[in-house]
């Protein structure tokens, strides 16, 4: 009797709330901005809508000649207030800097006291709060204390 009761009550209950549906039309006229520096004509705030890819964004920029677009994996979703560094070519004595925003974890290992765990740890990191907004960003990754970030800190880039 006690559960049918209950029953009842939660069958009120769900009856009783007032249901909305999502307005998509009202997503749709929102956008984002995204920062983009580097090896660009017009480097500047950029204004796209939600969820655009790094091959979105690159459709509405002019690069330079001296652009380096291997760097990027352009099905990267960007997020507000992103800022994207796009790199000159490298060249062949030159030591560039290693972008946090856009590196292997391959390249990651390049960099001294960076492993596969810790590189795997920053891609996380980036991946799930977008990319970085500053390089002391990377401080937040688990395992990169003041002594290792301050060995990496001329060496990096965003």
């Amino acid at each position: 009797m006690k559960q049918l009761l209950i029953f009842f009550l939660l069958l009120l209950f769900a009856f009783g709330l007032d249901y909305q549906t999502a307005d998509l039309a009202s997503i749709e006229g929102q956008s984002i901005t995204v920062t983009v520096e580097g090896e660009v004509q017009n480097p500047g705030e950029i204004t796209i809508h939600p969820y655009a890819t790094i091959a979105e964004l690159l459709e509405q920029v002019t690069v330079t000649e001296e652009a380096d677009l291997s760097v990027f994996n352009r099905d990267t979703v960007l997020n507000d207030h992103d800022i994207l560094r796009i790199p000159a070519k490298k060249q062949e004595s030159e030591n560039q800097r290693i972008s946090i925003n856009t590196a292997t974890a391959n390249d990651l290992t390049a960099l001294p006291g960076i492993g596969e765990a810790m590189a795997e740890r920053i891609i996380a990191y980036r991946n799930e709060h977008g990319l970085f907004q500053t390089i002391d960003e990377l401080r937040n990754v688990k395992g990169i204390g003041e002594r290792k970030y301050e060995a990496l800190e001329d060496l990096i880039t965003l």
